[in-house]
């Protein structure tokens, strides 16, 4: 089991000049963190493959999102290139609504199991020409919606957990400096307090 640092942290609030002591993890604990998952999503990630605790709940877009930063970070997730050739064909424009809702988010993704190998190919059914398919994706990417080829599903899971998590601890890290911030400026006034 690894060991993880503490940073002690002293709030004085300005009414009544109670503190507060509070302690945060240096690293956010992956166990600490929990992936909503729509419960309208067909075969979803498990918590094994997410490598990262899962709960069920209704998102209004996107599959996988922070439980506790739900306007944070969302994942779109495509299973197989059946599910894709859909969104890029017959349901074009509901999907182009559901990518303007995405882009809203400060972090977003479009992860998709299959590889690009595989729609060159045209390895799927569907009246969708490999350089549409292809086209609409790029210009999904060219709008601010970073699309993930990963190849297969095991390889998605793995990263859609990863990628949550590395979000999840970049703004971790940022509040501890502000929390760090905070706890210097409220020790720097006390300190200049006491010195007349």
């Amino acid at each position: 089991m690894s060991r993880v640092g503490y940073s002690r942290i002293e709030l004085l609030l300005d009414k009544g000049n109670r503190r507060i002591d509070m302690k945060l993890p240096a690293k956010l604990p992956p166990e600490a963190l929990i992936i909503e998952r729509d419960t309208r999503e067909q075969l979803g990630y498990t918590p094994d493959e997410l490598r990262l605790p899962v709960v069920d709940g209704t998102l209004p877009e996107g599959d996988y999102r922070l439980a506790a930063a739900p306007n944070l970070a969302v994942v779109e997730r495509k299973g197989d290139l059946s599910d894709l050739m859909c969104v890029v064909g017959r349901e074009r424009r509901r999907f182009e609504t559901e990518v303007q809702r995405l882009l809203s988010y400060r972090h977003r993704l479009l992860v998709v199991e299959s590889s690009w190998e595989e729609i060159e190919q045209g390895n799927y059914r569907g009246k969708v020409s490999p350089n549409a398919a292809i086209g609409s994706l790029l210009s999904w990417q060219s709008r601010g919606l970073p699309v993930l080829m990963a190849g297969s599903r095991k390889r998605a899971a793995l990263y859609v957990g990863r990628w949550l998590y590395l979000v999840a601890q970049r703004h971790w890290r940022q509040l501890r400096a502000i929390a760090h911030g905070i706890t210097d400026e409220v020790g720097s006034q006390r300190n200049c307090e006491g010195v007349s």
